[in-house]
């Protein structure tokens, strides 16, 4: 039966006679001495470049490999705070002081009106202002979403000071987002 498989060109398929068991083998093309190799648990290693279709490097700079993830498996920070009828003029604080380490990816900033919003952050007592975002009519809430987010450690603590730009009392609200890091 082997013998008429193999004048027509068919696959052998013989678990008892290794002679007639196809086999293959990945090695270099210009040095079959480097091939793969298998390991005790019979798993197969290989190297690999990957390229582009013009030849360039995947991993670089230049041609980054992209990665998405589905799902993140920290806690997620969503700290709200809403300053009920802040008066004119007037400012009220919100305050985030991680458990651990923390990384701070985006900030919800809103009010019906008028408003101006510092954001420091830092050792808590001593956070440093670093942004102020004002908002307007056309625009009364503002995403902000940081390309780099701010780490904070377990001593640290970011504060988003709302201070109410209208002749009148209004509320003013901010969420700090973000993720709890190990």
């Amino acid at each position: 039966m082997a013998d008429a498989l193999k004048e027509t060109g068919a696959p052998v398929r013989s678990y008892q006679d290794a002679d007639e068991r196809l086999q293959s083998k990945i090695v270099d093309y210009d040095n079959p001495a480097n091939g793969a190799t298998v390991d005790s648990d019979q798993d197969l290693h290989v190297k690999a470049k990957l390229r582009d279709d013009s030849g360039a490097a995947f991993g670089t700079e230049a041609n980054p490999v992209f990665v998405t993830s589905t799902d993140n498996p920290n806690a997620e920070i969503h700290d709200y705070d809403k300053a009920v009828a802040t008066a004119s003029d007037a400012s009220t604080t919100h305050t985030y002081s991680p458990a651990g380490n923390a990384k701070i990816k985006q900030l919800h900033l809103s009010a019906s009106g008028l408003a101006k919003f510092e954001v420091a952050f830092g050792t808590t007592t001593s956070e440093v202002e670093t942004y102020v975002y004002f908002n307007s009519v056309q625009e009364p809430s503002r995403v902000v979403n940081f390309e780099a987010p701010i780490t904070l450690a377990a001593t640290d603590s970011i504060v988003i000071t709302k201070t109410n730009l209208e002749n009148k009392a209004q509320d003013i609200y901010s969420t700090i987002n973000g993720d709890v890091t190990a």
